[in-house]
């Protein structure tokens, strides 16, 4: 019960903060100091945690890998290379109903800050000629964004749950993908 308190406690300062428009880093640090006051403030077992972090290969290949999908990510936004991969694929699929789900869905295998501001225009573009409204074309760009997060090793996330779990990004990579595609298209966005 002290736990979920202390939880609470922490939780509540993160949104006191967040709603003063506190910046969001400054505000999980805060939330975090909170946490290590009010449980076990310990400073012996604080600097080693920093010191694992800092030195842990697995800490700065994450870090290094979501800072080239972001490299990468600018570059294809910059340089109009993603305009002209449009062009192409609906030169190669005769369809923008396919490119409404491809362009999206591509784009969701770089995960970055902003993608779906990114994908957004494309997914306007490839929508025009079906009248979409604004709500649905969000709903497809959201939605094919995110088919790929339980699968793509180069989401925050999957990486994470790899180094907590101990279990290697190329174990069973299919049958992952297999899980995610057939969750995603059982509860898939519906017509209204």
């Amino acid at each position: 019960m002290m736990t979920l308190l202390k939880m609470l406690a922490v939780l509540v300062v993160m949104v006191f903060l967040l709603k003063r428009k506190t910046p969001f880093g400054n505000a999980m640090l805060a939330s975090t100091l909170l946490l290590f006051l009010i449980t076990n403030p310990n400073p012996v077992l604080l600097f080693q945690a920093i010191n694992q972090t800092i030195t842990n290969f697995d800490t700065w290949a994450m870090f290094i890998t979501l800072y080239l999908v972001m490299c990468l990510e600018h570059i294809l936004r910059t340089s109009g290379i993603l305009k002209d991969f449009t062009a192409s694929a609906r030169k190669l699929f005769g369809s923008d109903r396919i490119l409404l789900a491809l362009m999206p869905a591509f784009l969701g295998f770089l995960p970055s800050l902003g993608g779906a501001l990114f994908s957004a225009p494309l997914v306007k573009e490839s929508g025009e000629r079906y009248r979409l409204s604004a709500e649905r074309l969000t709903v497809i760009n959201y939605w094919f964004r995110h088919i790929w997060e339980y699968c793509n090793p180069i989401v925050p996330s999957v990486l994470l749950a790899s180094q907590l779990t101990g279990v290697p990004l190329g174990r069973k990579p299919l049958g992952i993908c297999r899980c995610s595609l057939s969750s995603d298209s059982a509860a898939g966005p519906k017509q209204s």
